[in-house]
C-alpha cells in the first residue's frame, strides 16, 4: 500500500504512554539521513540544528550504504533507532515512520 508522503497514521495508547505514528518518504534526491533529521524536525518541531547530530546516535555512513537508494526490492529491509524521542523506522522502499510518544506538558526531547 502506498502511503501519502508525509502524513499522520493516528494515536495507538499501549496502557503505558499513547504515541503517534509519523510517515514519509525519501527519494534518493537527499541523503537517508537528511531526511530523517528533517522528518524528525517536522515532528517534534525542534530545528536540526538544534537536534543531537544524528552521527552520534548511528553511524550514517551505514544507513545510506543500506538504503541510500530505495528500491522496492529491498521493502523488506528495515533498520530502527531512537533519536531525539523518536522511534525511527527507516524501510528499504523508501519510507520512514517516526512512532513519537504524546507527552503532558513536555516538549519529549530525548537524546539517542
Amino acid at each position: 500500500m502506498q502511503r501519502d508522503r508525509d502524513e499522520w497514521s493516528g494515536s495507538v495508547s499501549d496502557g503505558a504512554v499513547a504515541t503517534s505514528t509519523y510517515y514519509t518518504e525519501f527519494t534518493g534526491d537527499e541523503p537517508v539521513s537528511m531526511a530523517v533529521v528533517r522528518a524528525v524536525a517536522a515532528v517534534t518541531g525542534i530545528e536540526p540544528a538544534v537536534l543531537t547530530p544524528l552521527g552520534e546516535c548511528i553511524e550514517t555512513d551505514a544507513l545510506e550504504t543500506l538504503f541510500g537508494t530505495p528500491v522496492r526490492t529491498m521493502a523488506t529491509r528495515s533498520l530502527r533507532f531512537n533519536y531525539a524521542g523518536c522511534l525511527v523506522t527507516v524501510c528499504g522502499d523508501g519510507s520512514i515512520a517516526l512512532t513519537v510518544p504524546e507527552y503532558e506538558n513536555s516538549n519529549g526531547v530525548e537524546n539517542c
